[in-house]
């Protein structure tokens, strides 16, 4: 009987282990706005459409999203598009089950390296971009301020400069 005991709490935290590990961050990073570089694609958009598309089938929470926004000024890379789709993976925080606000400064990036995720969807995620999120930190899904804005143009002139030469 201790022995089907143990077995059973030994499944039971493996189980745990692998729905958790993929969340879970040792140390919070800070935020770095200058990570903004690694974006391909830089905007301020309005929110007109928010899913959650993939849930955790343990813990219930929220792992995968994709967020529709209508672009309403280009920052940094074109669209040939003024509706952009993104793919959220990241769920260091855990992902809201609705967005609080309703423009965004925007930066994203091409999703690569997820084939396992992309065989779960009846959308090509080579197709769609994501959300700037480094390891460990906060989305770049700010609120579009004045200072925010003068930020991402900041970084992103460096960027345009150094693609000049």
């Amino acid at each position: 009987m201790v022995n089907i005991v143990f077995r059973v709490r030994l499944i039971l935290l493996l189980l745990f282990l692998k729905s958790s590990a993929a969340s879970a961050c040792i140390k919070i990073e800070d935020f770095i706005f200058e990570n903004i570089i690694s974006a391909n694609h830089v905007f301020i958009g309005k929110v007109e459409n928010y899913i959650v598309v993939d849930k955790n089938r343990y813990t219930g929470m929220p792992r995968h999203a994709l967020i529709t926004f209508s672009v309403e000024e280009e920052l940094f890379g074109k669209r040939d598009s003024s509706i952009v789709d993104l793919f959220w993976t990241n769920s260091t925080f855990g992902l809201p089950g609705q967005l609080d606000e309703d423009r965004y400064l925007v930066a994203s990036a091409k999703v690569g390296g997820q084939g396992i995720i992309e065989t779960q969807y009846p959308f090509k995620l080579s197709k769609l971009e994501g959300v700037l999120q480094a390891p460990c930190t906060a989305p770049f899904l700010l609120k579009p301020s004045v200072d925010n804005i003068e930020k991402a143009k900041k970084a992103l002139s460096v960027v345009s400069a150094r693609q000049m030469k």
